[in-house]
């Protein structure tokens, strides 16, 4: 199997701080991610969960083939449904989704499974997750940042169980983009704030009456 070049993939995995820690790969695809985090010493387990048997079939000969199968419990499930599940996890992973459907697997997990930390990289702005994150007050936003890959913008969260409940205080404007987003201020924060803003003036030009466009694009003005 050829070497895995995919920097979105690396950068998400490389939030494991944990020693020889447990992992979960929620929608798995071709088991990419803890293939990576096996090579670069991250993980020593991982639940592979995928809700297709096919991809996941292909994933489970990607471990075969990196000497990997051993380390792993590759689940066919609906998200964190599952029972399958049957140890605690350090780092569960959520990647290359939407984040409406990454909350749903949030919040629809078995609570039998145990889970320290979300690792989440989302396809579109987390806004609901972030709300999630302070209304629920069980597990707090330890880090963020947003990242480029081939035109595409994604959102990089962690969310770990809340020791401190500082973590859960946001304002309005961290709410829609984040508090580490706007404290380190990126060149790439500036350019997918730039481009969202020419989308909602170009809704609003046609739709002048969307109050949630028309706020979002004030704070945006804010920050730019």
């Amino acid at each position: 199997m050829k070497t895995i070049k995919n920097n979105r993939l690396l950068t998400t995995v490389k939030l494991i701080s944990k020693p020889n820690a447990v992992i979960a790969d929620v929608g798995c695809d071709h088991c990419y991610t803890s293939i990576l985090a096996f090579e670069h010493h991250l993980a020593s387990f991982c639940f592979n969960i995928d809700n297709k048997k096919l991809p996941l079939q292909s994933g489970i000969e990607n471990l075969k083939k990196c000497g990997f199968l051993d380390k792993t419990k590759n689940i066919c499930a609906d998200g964190l449904k599952t029972d399958e599940v049957d140890k605690p996890i350090d780092y569960c992973i959520i990647s290359g989704l939407g984040s409406k459907t990454i909350l749903e697997i949030i919040t629809t997990k078995n609570p039998n499974i145990k889970i320290d930390n979300f690792i989440i990289c989302a396809n579109n702005n987390p806004i609901n997750i972030r709300e999630y994150a302070v209304e629920n007050k069980t597990y707090g936003i330890t880090y963020e940042s947003i990242l480029k890959e081939n035109d595409e913008f994604y959102f990089l969260l962690v969310l770990s169980l809340n020791i401190d409940n500082k973590q859960n205080i946001l304002n309005e404007r961290e709410v829609y983009i984040g508090k580490q987003n706007i404290e380190n201020n990126s060149t790439v924060l500036k350019e997918y704030l730039k481009l969202r803003k020419e989308y909602i003036t170009s809704i609003l030009a046609l739709n002048p009456n969307q109050k949630s466009l028309s706020h979002e694009l004030e704070i945006i003005n804010s920050l730019l």
